[in-house]
């Protein structure tokens, strides 16, 4: 009998164990979009559920929620102009025109959330409208409101603009989806490389996938 109970609560101990272990690792599995994060990158552009990360390498990735929905990257240069309605004071909006066409995004709205992290709202002159993007840069590149005179006070880089521009229209990565769906049903991590046209809202000229 007492060799019974020895082994029943030599079991039960090992139970208690193995599953405070077990818990233990799956509270330590980090998500995709937190392991990205846990990289060297350059900054973070959020709406809602949707991150886009600004790696490096000059690629961006894009999630959904913790998922991985696909890495991109323009082939040709972004071109634009930077403007400021009134003077360069509190609350100023700053309008990013494509100087070829005349399409804009005004960013509007500002709001210091500190720690480098910035919110605005943003209305595309193809009608559509984005709340509360937050952009947080990891490199400083936010100039300051209070020594700004000769430069627009609320500047952004190229990697935000660029993620902008993508989630701006869905259209532009439409004939990728297939390819995209594809990749991640294998396990794989899609890359986009796109090929922009003169016009920032209309098709783009191509998007090409490589599934890595």
């Amino acid at each position: 009998m007492k060799n019974t109970y020895k082994i029943l609560s030599g079991l039960f101990l090992f139970s208690v164990l193995f599953t405070s272990c077990s818990s233990e690792e799956e509270s330590n599995e980090l998500s995709a979009l937190e392991k990205e994060l846990s990289l060297e990158h350059k900054g973070t552009l959020t709406l809602e559920s949707t991150t886009y990360i600004f790696k490096n390498t000059g690629e961006i990735s894009k999630f959904i929620g913790a998922d991985r929905a696909f890495d991109f990257t323009y082939s040709n240069d972004l071109n634009y102009t930077l403007t400021e309605n009134e003077g360069k004071h509190e609350g100023d909006d700053l309008v990013i025109t494509n100087p070829e066409t005349g399409e804009f995004m005004r960013l509007s709205h500002f709001k210091d959330l500190k720690n480098n992290r910035l919110q605005f709202d943003v209305e595309f002159s193809n009608g559509k409208t984005l709340l509360s993007v937050v952009y947080n840069s990891q490199s400083q590149l936010i100039t300051d409101t209070n020594k700004c005179h000769d430069f627009p006070c609320r500047n952004v880089d190229e990697d935000t603009i660029n993620s902008l521009l993508e989630i701006s229209q869905d259209a532009g990565t439409a004939p990728c989806h297939d390819a995209v769906s594809a990749c991640l049903n294998a396990g794989g991590k899609p890359r986009l490389t796109i090929t922009r046209g003169n016009g920032w809202f209309t098709p783009q000229e191509s998007c090409v996938v490589a599934c890595n």
